[in-house]
């Protein structure tokens, strides 16, 4: 029952539950999880069917995930409506304290977070790491999960009956089927070796799909070399389902920001300078990050933008004195430094350790001159004539603070994050 409801079969559950005697509750060994812990990342159907007999809606697995948790942080947006109306916690945390709002800004669901909010869910509600969702959202990162549609790709999408690449596959497993005269295999999505029949099928089909479009693009432009086709391989699907999509960084970039624009215009409390810091403690965080020192530290610039815009704070600083342009410098964003300058940030800011962005720009010319401070022009009229002297130690001068900040590095005034989950 327990893999019929993770399968997605819908004819198999119906069926078992009309038999009777199932426990809906039931606990597998795979992280102690429950039917509708595995419905809920994607089978809305099984999801309505559990609920519908009466499952426990808020059961908690191995490491305290509810359903509402599952579903958030896949995108399932239906499944979380449905959960949302039979009553699951929307403020319901796991044993790191994150909430399934914290999970849907962390992996970029905004429709998730708009059902959230819409069920006031406790949006100022911080983890064991003591960040809100602020500043999970800053964290987040495109990762190979993560798809176009913004959803984590499973190997529900090979077990739907109605999605189209399942359709797609299963028509070139059949025909490879019959070309082989091994009919059977075809119609046994069981197992792990129909997952990698499926999976050789589809890597085949997308070959010849691709050659297919180059051959178009070739007929089209006469020339190979101007036509705009990839040449770069398809990743096919593997025997743990198909391969991730590439992910399309301006479409996430713009769900973040819309994600950071509906927090602070629905979650009144919420600010764009609030610092990372334990709960319920009042102690200082272990790095005392604003959601804009996130955003410049995760290279999510128009996110930094939409906090900037908002009136962050350009000019705060971490536990050590570090500000978003040090960090900006530290990772070598040039992007970030000439956004965070155009905003007002200071590049002669010194942080605990006397540290300037300008000293963490190393012997990079392009670095160091965004980092350069901005004198004056002085234009003159005619031929103007120096003091020899006062020439020689206006250069003395220079030199001796060119020494000093030399000094400064060769004494290992370096920042390190010491193995920190920034």
């Amino acid at each position: 029952f327990w893999e019929c409801c993770s399968y997605g079969r819908e004819w198999k559950v119906r069926q078992l539950l009309e038999s009777g005697g199932i426990d809906v509750n039931w606990v597998s060994h795979v992280h102690q999880s429950c039917p509708i812990h595995v419905a809920s990342q994607g089978k809305p159907e099984i999801v309505r069917l559990l609920l519908s007999a009466g499952c426990q809606v808020d059961a908690r697995d191995s490491k305290q995930h509810t359903a509402l948790h599952h579903s958030a942080m896949t995108g399932q947006d239906e499944i979380v409506q449905m959960l949302l109306k039979a009553g699951a916690d929307p403020s319901a945390v796991d044993e790191r304290g994150w909430s399934a709002l914290i999970m849907a800004c962390y992996f970029c669901q905004p429709a998730v977070v708009r059902c959230l909010l819409d069920a006031r869910c406790d949006f100022l509600h911080r983890n064991n790491d003591g960040r809100n969702c602020l500043h999970e959202l800053c964290r987040a990162a495109p990762k190979s999960q993560i798809c176009q549609n913004g959803k984590r790709v499973s190997t529900a999408c090979l077990d739907q009956a109605n999605s189209p690449v399942y359709a797609a596959v299963m028509a070139e497993l059949q025909a490879a089927a019959a070309a082989s005269g091994n009919g059977d295999s075809a119609g046994n999505g069981d197992g792990e070796d129909a997952l990698a029949a499926v999976a050789a099928a589809a890597a085949a089909a997308a070959a010849r799909n691709q050659q297919q479009q180059k051959q178009s693009a070739v007929d089209a432009e006469g020339d190979t070399a101007t036509h705009s086709v990839s040449s770069a391989p398809i990743a096919p699907p593997t025997s743990n389902g198909p391969a991730a999509l590439p992910l399309d960084r301006s479409r996430f970039d713009r769900t973040l920001v819309d994600i950071a624009e509906c927090l602070l215009s629905r979650c009144p409390g919420l600010s764009v300078d609030d610092r990372s810091q334990p709960p319920r403690s009042g102690a200082r965080g272990e790095a005392d990050f604003t959601p804009l020192m996130f955003a410049i530290y995760h290279g999510h610039l128009p996110l930094a933008k939409c906090l900037l815009d908002h009136g962050a704070d350009v000019g705060a600083a971490d536990m050590s004195g570090w500000t978003a342009l040090h960090w900006a410098v530290n990772r070598e964003a040039k992007a970030a430094v000439e956004l965070l300058i155009s905003y007002g940030a200071n590049p002669e800011r010194k942080s605990m350790r006397g540290e300037t962005p300008l000293d963490l720009a190393g012997e990079d010319p392009e670095m160091r001159q965004m980092l350069a401070p901005a004198y004056p022009e002085i234009v003159t009229n005619g031929y103007v004539t120096t003091d020899d002297e006062g020439d020689g130690e206006s250069v003395d001068g220079f030199e001796t603070r060119q020494g000093h900040q030399h000094q400064q590095l060769a004494n290992g005034f370096t920042h390190a994050n010491n193995g920190r989950d920034i």
